[in-house]
């Protein structure tokens, strides 16, 4: 007679894995955020493959998304079947002369430099997928190289003005694409201010400073963002170090279009210094980037 509690096991198990079909991540994958208890994205699959016991098993709620690393990963795997070989073709490239960015490239007139925007303009663009990837991939390189934006910002400069045509009366440009992007990572760090690690917050803030010194971005946008982060500077102290590094990147350059913004950023900057509901930490990154305003304005005068 056969065990009804094994035909029963087997009918679950055949049922995961018509489930799982389509994408399993190894246990390892998420080994290191099991501390992490927090509701997943319900864009991701949640099986995993146990290769201990060799079973698949549902995963409790994971906060993938506030993992970068773990976010791109999977991110890749989720949307890889909808890439054709053309397509992956085109980002492999494009991976390969943005991984070239180095040391030598911060010296101006750098031929390397001048070799990767050579090769990353000729790429035959022909969908805006194209260049969503490709801002996408600066931007991450940004973030997690800060020491290196300035090369990523003159990139974009050189990027901005190549657009898809969609049809005869619409065109899509780089530097629509890339705002998009920034806007987007923004508001998710923005989102997420508590989470995110003080040294992506200012991979990006350098990153936006860069490209407004490229006159990609305008003065709003920065007071904009100076802003919005100085709304959580009580709540997180990595908000101080995003705000320092933003004013920092563009206060030379805020102060030759625009002195009102540049009055309003100092006005804020000394009562966060003055607030004592801020951290120590967070009022030595404010005092810092009060002390470059000094420099800079010292020089002006």
């Amino acid at each position: 007679m056969e065990d009804s509690s094994n035909h029963s096991s087997q009918v679950q198990t055949n049922a995961d894995k018509e489930n799982t079909q389509s994408y399993i991540y190894t246990t390892d994958i998420f080994l290191k955020y099991k501390d992490v208890n927090k509701k997943g994205h319900p864009n991701f699959e949640k099986y995993y493959s146990d290769g201990i016991q060799n079973k698949i098993r549902k995963i409790g709620g994971l906060d993938i998304l506030d993992k970068q690393d773990i976010r791109v990963k999977l991110n890749y795997i989720i949307t890889k079947k909808n890439i054709s070989n053309e397509d992956e073709n085109l980002y492999s490239v494009m991976r390969y002369n943005l991984n070239k960015v180095n040391n030598t490239m911060l010296s101006e007139g750098s031929d390397s430099l001048q070799t990767i925007i050579n090769a990353l303009t000729c790429l035959p663009y022909t969908k805006v997928e194209h260049f969503q990837k490709l801002a996408e991939m600066i931007v991450e390189k940004a973030i997690n190289e800060q020491m290196f934006c300035s090369i990523y910002a003159t990139l974009c400069f050189e990027l901005a003005p190549y657009y898809i045509e969609l049809n005869s009366n619409k065109k899509v440009y780089f530097r629509h694409i890339l705002l998009n992007t920034c806007q987007t990572t923004f508001e998710m760090f923005l989102n997420n201010y508590e989470k995110i690690e003080k040294e992506k917050l200012s991979g990006l803030m350098n990153l936006l400073g860069a490209l407004y010194n490229k006159k990609l971005l305008t003065y709003v946008i920065i007071k904009g963002c100076f802003d919005r982060l100085g709304n959580t500077i009580e709540k997180s102290n990595n908000s101080a170090y995003g705000i320092a590094s933003l004013v920092i990147a563009t206060y030379q350059n805020l102060l030759k279009e625009n002195t009102a913004v540049c009055k309003h950023i100092n006005e804020k900057l000394n009562k966060y210094v003055d607030n004592t509901k801020l951290h120590l930490r967070s009022k030595f990154a404010i005092q810092n980037a009060l002390d470059k305003i000094q420099e800079i304005e010292g020089k002006t005068n």
